[in-house]
């Protein structure tokens, strides 16, 4: 396989776009499974390109071809090929030839990651501030370092309920 820049470059001029210059993310999947190595299943050859399209997807991952000097703010690092999906994830352009609709969509996901992150933020604090805590108290009776474990610090503190569910 050649580069991924010249890759992903390659699988972008193959893809069917609509009068907005945008295409629909499936035919991206569908481009860049032709280029895989035919002897990967074809399962294989899906969850490859969904990642690569994934990777397209994030800041750094496609090439930089100069700053963006935005009033206010440090210059930022100009991809014109990183991708941007729209708000209901059907339809991608390249940022370069986006639309205002695209990058409302881009900034509403930010926001939606940025609350994710947030919430983690202020969980991994409440751990801290709960084994703190604990930690004090076992100290005081005398409990040794070594046993002196979140994983223990939970269970013991009534704070674990084994009920199989998904991790925030």
């Amino acid at each position: 396989m050649i580069d991924d820049f010249a890759f992903q470059a390659q699988c972008l001029s193959e893809v069917g776009r609509d009068t907005s210059n945008n295409f629909d993310p499936d035919e991206l999947i569908s481009v860049v499974k032709r280029h895989l190595r035919p002897v990967d299943a074809d399962t294989i050859q899906e969850q490859r390109a969904k990642r690569i399209i994934e990777k397209w997807q994030r800041d750094g991952s496609t090439p930089n071809v100069g700053q963006i000097w935005l009033p206010g703010f440090d210059p930022i690092s100009h991809e014109p090929l990183k991708l941007i999906a729209s708000i209901d994830g059907k339809r991608m352009v390249e940022k370069d030839r986006a639309s205002l609709e695209f990058l409302e969509a881009g900034q509403e996901r930010r926001i939606e990651n940025l609350k994710r992150v947030e919430q983690r933020v202020r969980i991994g604090q409440a751990e801290i501030d709960e084994m703190r805590r604990w930690q004090r108290e076992q100290l005081a009776l005398g409990r040794p370092v070594l046993d002196l474990t979140w994983g223990n610090c939970i269970r013991e503190a009534g704070l674990l309920h084994e009920k199989k569910g998904r991790a925030a």
